[in-house]
């Protein structure tokens, strides 16, 4: 099952289940319990809070791959070479990656 079926599958079957509690509070005119009446969005403040601090960790935690930096320097400086051979000339006002 995709990951969207589970999330809508899960907020299916809380809504229902708030949806009644709620609804079987109102018939008892009691005007509702507090935290019945705004669950819901009590439910999409955490759930933001819960995202930022997600996003704000992964972002903090990001790792620098130094390996595939070098490498991939490597295969460009390779690359100009091989095109130098194959008669390809480059102006020399553009930033290159390799300082001759």
């Amino acid at each position: 099952m995709k990951r969207w079926l589970k999330f809508a599958f899960g907020v299916a079957v809380a809504s229902g289940i708030w949806l009644s509690l709620y609804l079987k509070n109102l018939d008892k005119n009691n005007d509702c319990e507090w935290y019945l009446k705004y669950l819901p969005l009590i439910c999409v403040f955490v759930f933001g809070v819960y995202s930022l601090t997600v996003v704000i960790y992964r972002t903090l935690t990001f790792n620098n791959c130094e390996e595939a930096y070098e490498e991939l320097l490597d295969e460009i400086k390779m690359a100009r070479k091989d095109l130098i051979k194959k008669g390809v000339s480059f102006e020399k006002n553009c930033k290159s990656v390799e300082k001759d």
